[in-house]
């Protein structure tokens, strides 16, 4: 690699010192410096000329770019180099700018969020898309701001106002903590449905862990039981795109349960809504999960579970969240009132986010005057 590098640097100088080269040969001799000295340098960076190496594949890919010659290919290894090189920002600017010329490109969109996440600089991918106004540009605009978001919280929390979905009861607040390696939703106190005399009783959920991407890793219950997810969930699968409809089917391990349940989730992306909590009024998007947990016995159905986020673009968080949840009791008969066995159902709560860190509460986040006001949440039918 080092030896073709050389190579066409030194035929790329011999053509400049003649006054210029068969143009032809003059793109391939930049095309073969770009590879070469590209992949040299990432195979061994702290070598002495590795400097020379970065330099020249920069010169190299830059002219290709300027003459519309780089490939998806060409792109990688390039945007590679610079993360190597520890420069998050050429990484994330080869994409940006061909993005310039694709402005619909989703490879390109996604690839300018996924590097700038990568490099530990999500904001960057704020910066690139801050100027879209399209639907595709706003959505990975929103996942960009979704996790800079998150990485400047990390050692911070945002907390959540709980009420009861059925007669509005104040309950304790939840609190979502973040860290480097994602997540944590605390105090959620979520009552499951009980089984009667059969099996577990009430279980209380008092945890969700999240991973950096915002993918939910496990529950936690009251008794130190916990389900881990396998994959994690897909709860706010981006880019989030009005009509979408994504199914997930993963395996559930239970603490103390020898066999893993299998979880099927299915999410919905509604339209915008208007929402107004005590953090102030939002412009979000509505995000309905139905889950079916795979917990079934011989006198009860699996539980199906309902939770519906409003998450606002402007704010980088979910700003309202439902989750309601029930099964069928088999054993009880038919309902007197004709269909089938009756429902025993858990809690419904609904979370409103109370303050956005450095934001003072109550104000207008991302909607224009005259914007109706979102509906009340409410439970699955």
């Amino acid at each position: 690699l080092a030896d073709a590098a050389k190579t066409a640097a030194a035929l790329l100088l011999h053509m400049q010192s003649q006054g210029g080269g068969d143009e032809k040969i003059v793109k391939a001799a930049h095309t073969l410096r770009a590879n070469a000295a590209s992949r040299q340098f990432i195979s061994n960076k702290d070598d002495a000329a590795s400097k020379a190496m970065l330099e020249d594949a920069r010169l190299s890919f830059r002219f290709l770019e300027q003459k519309k010659l780089l490939d998806a290919e060409a792109r990688r290894t390039w945007a590679t180099m610079e993360q190597w090189a520890e420069a998050g920002a050429g990484a994330v600017g080869v994409y940006a700018r061909a993005l310039a010329d694709n402005k619909d490109d989703q490879t390109l969109l996604n690839a300018v969020v996924d590097t700038a996440y990568a490099v530990g600089e999500p904001s960057l991918a704020v910066d690139a898309l801050k100027d879209r106004a399209d639907g595709s540009g706003l959505w990975y605009l929103g996942r960009a701001r979704f996790l800079s978001a998150s990485s400047m919280r990390a050692g911070g929390k945002l907390s959540y106002r709980t009420r009861n979905g059925y007669n509005g009861e104040l309950r304790a607040p939840a609190v979502r903590r973040f860290d480097p390696n994602g997540s944590r939703l605390e105090g959620m106190a979520y009552e499951e449905a009980g089984n009667a005399g059969f099996g577990r009783p009430v279980a209380l959920l008092v945890a969700q862990q999240f991973d950096a991407g915002g993918n939910l890793v496990a529950w936690e219950r009251a008794d130190g039981s916990r389900t881990m997810f396998d994959p994690p969930l897909r709860t706010l699968p981006f880019p989030l795109v009005p009509g979408q409809s994504i199914r997930q089917d993963v395996l559930a391990r239970v603490d103390g349960e020898p066999r893993p349940r299998r979880v099927v989730m299915i999410v919905r992306v509604g339209g915008w809504e208007t929402v107004d909590v005590p953090a102030g009024r939002f412009r979000a998007l509505r995000v309905t999960r139905d889950l079916w947990l795979g917990d079934f016995d011989f006198h009860r159905t699996e539980t199906y579970r309902q939770e519906i986020d409003w998450y606002s673009p402007d704010a980088g968080a979910v700003v309202r969240s439902s989750e309601d949840s029930g099964h069928q009791d088999l054993m009880m008969g038919r309902s007197r009132f004709g269909g089938g066995p009756p429902a025993r159902r858990g809690d419904w709560l609904i979370r409103d986010l109370e303050a956005l860190p450095g934001s003072t509460p109550g104000s207008t986040q991302g909607v224009s005057p005259g914007t109706p006001r979102s509906p009340s949440a409410s439970p699955p039918g």
